[in-house]
């Protein structure tokens, strides 16, 4: 899992998805996501958390304590893939 660090957001890779962390803003996620990115196959707002070196996503009705709100970008598509 690579770690990438803006202002208050952190992005995490994890196989062919970005997690941005800190924000549940899509717009605001976009600036956070690496300059190589052209597609991506959905979107997903909302809380998520680490269970077994993965992210998740949590309910939002009953999240966990250590639940952090995000946007998931899923199936990326980076460069000339």
């Amino acid at each position: 899992m690579t770690v990438h660090h803006a202002t208050r957001l952190r992005t995490y890779e994890q196989d062919t998805s970005i997690y941005v962390l800190g924000t549940t803003t899509i717009t605001e996620a976009l600036a956070a996501l690496p300059d190589d990115v052209t597609h991506w196959a959905g979107t997903f707002p909302g809380q998520y958390v680490r269970r077994q070196g993965q992210l998740r996503g949590a309910s939002d009705l009953h999240p966990p304590k250590d639940a952090r709100p995000g946007v998931a970008f899923l199936g990326v598509k980076r460069g000339r893939e």
